[in-house]
């Protein structure tokens, strides 16, 4: 029970992996959206962005646990488990996965709020980009391209 393992990690460390990708994922992933949209958009000076730049990321914070964190844990966690079982599990699926999951949320957001701010282009580019980010900073906690590796060396030492 106390084998040094390499490389391969256990059923609980992934669970735990994956829940801990989950929670962070759309604050991480609503942090870097929402300081790309201020970049582009509304900092004026260098200095202006730098001195915002705490607030920036409070409000990010506060974006993706209010609209994401719901969003994550509801269908993030499902759609991880199909994309294991269907062996998808490099970075580009999950940002594909996560974009979608963030669209999604923001189509439940616009239809509870009665299509207040419906399809303003860069609210739909930082609900896309928050779900791009967060699945690329799920993936980069969970990493499931390592179960993949992992069980084909198995099979490989194994036949």
């Amino acid at each position: 029970m106390n084998e040094e393992r390499v490389g391969e990690r256990t059923k609980f460390e992934k669970a735990l992996l994956t829940v801990i990708g989950l929670v962070a994922a759309p604050i991480l992933g609503a942090m870097a959206s929402t300081t790309l949209l201020i970049t582009f958009t509304v900092a004026t000076t260098w200095s202006a962005l730098v001195g915002s730049f705490p607030s920036i990321i409070a409000a990010g914070g506060l974006f993706g646990g209010y609209y994401g964190l719901l969003p994550s844990l509801t269908f993030g966690w499902p759609i991880h488990l199909v994309m294991q079982h269907l062996k998808l599990g490099r970075v580009h699926h999950y940002i594909i996965g996560g974009s979608l999951i963030a669209l999604l949320a923001m189509f439940v957001t616009w239809s509870i709020s009665g299509g207040y701010g419906a399809f303003n282009p860069p609210i739909v580019l930082l609900f896309v980009s928050a779900g791009a980010f967060g699945a690329l900073a799920f993936w980069l906690i969970r990493r499931p391209d390592r179960d993949a590796s992992s069980s084909q060396r198995a099979g490989e030492t194994s036949a």
